[in-house]
């Protein structure tokens, strides 16, 4: 019977590599060097609450009948071009349009070819 790893005339397997991860000071010192606008471009987008997403009206979002795609900003506009391919088929032309309406609105640029086709500006 041939030896196995672990058996006393196999091969033991390699010692385990250590996973390097980048160091509390060596992140501070990125962080001092990068400016002091560093924290502002970390932000995340702001998420709306249940209690501020229930005081949007209708037409702020998507698909206004089940309250879906906020389009209140360009972060969620682009977030719509993202999650499109999630929405309901029998929806998405609406949508399209809708996103794209509010995008012209905002000055934000959606480049989506199937966003543009659903829409009918292909």
């Amino acid at each position: 019977m041939p030896p196995t790893a672990g058996s006393p005339g196999g091969s033991a397997p390699g010692p385990l590599k250590a996973i390097r991860t980048p160091s509390a000071r060596h992140l501070a010192d990125k962080r001092r060097s990068a400016g002091p606008d560093f924290a502002a471009r970390k932000e995340k987008p702001h998420r709306h609450g249940s209690e501020e997403r229930r005081e949007l009206p209708a037409s702020a979002f998507g698909i206004p009948e089940t309250r879906e795609f906020p389009l209140v900003d360009a972060a969620h506009i682009r977030a719509a071009e993202a999650y499109f391919r999630y929405a309901p088929d029998d929806r998405k032309a609406a949508l399209a349009r809708r996103i794209l309406a509010r995008a012209r609105e905002m000055g934000v640029d959606v480049r989506s070819r199937v966003i543009r086709g659903w829409a009918g500006e292909a």
